[in-house]
């Protein structure tokens, strides 16, 4: 991998209805980006099976699609459920990108692929929203994270 190291993986994320958004999960997350809502992501989706997930740690200067890219050039394989990103940060929060830097995560909503930003600060959660498009060069000296579907 050229842009990305593994950190931890065999991960369980359990299965979801599509119900949970990230919009709606107050008790989760201090502050949601409001563009949950403006781009029509507050929406519920189609239900989730469990999977195995792998986190994963930037060691090169990437884009999103050159991050995602690096594991697997078909994106709807690296996509996670919103309910499981919830599951993921309340879950596995040790594995989230400590000290106000991102941990990424991928999900889609129709065809268009999205980047929800998780940051842990001291005491609370934050997230935010990207168009996975967004040609934005993300620094490997900040660690950020990514978390994955754990592909066979």
């Amino acid at each position: 991998m050229e842009f990305l190291k593994v950190l931890s993986s065999d991960l369980s994320l359990g299965s979801c209805d599509g119900q949970q958004t990230i919009a709606q999960a107050k008790d989760v997350f201090t502050y949601r980006d409001s563009d949950f809502g403006n781009w029509g992501l507050n929406r519920a989706s189609e239900s989730a099976k469990e999977m195995k997930v792998k986190v994963y740690e930037m060691k090169k200067d990437a884009t999103f699609n050159q991050m995602f890219n690096d594991i697997n050039s078909d994106l709807n394989k690296l996509c996670l459920f919103q309910g499981q990103i919830i599951e993921f940060v309340q879950k596995y929060r040790e594995h989230l990108r400590p000290n106000g830097y991102a941990t990424f995560f991928l999900f889609k909503r129709g065809r268009k692929f999205f980047v929800a930003r998780v940051y842990v600060g001291s005491s609370d959660l934050e997230v935010d929203v990207s168009r996975f498009e967004s040609v934005c060069a993300w620094r490997a000296g900040c660690r950020r994270r990514l978390v994955a579907p754990q592909l066979p």
